[in-house]
């Protein structure tokens, strides 16, 4: 569990790195999967 939870840690990190700088395309890549989620189903 101690592995598992270092590895989420890690990720966590790295995802917020991501998020820092590119939280912008990331929230418009968002919204346009979510506008076009409707039409799919």
């Amino acid at each position: 569990m101690s592995e598992a939870i270092a590895v989420l840690n890690a990720a966590k990190l790295g995802v917020s790195k991501r998020t820092r700088d590119t939280s912008n395309g990331a929230r418009f890549a968002d919204r346009q999967i979510y506008m076009h989620l409707p039409r799919i189903r």
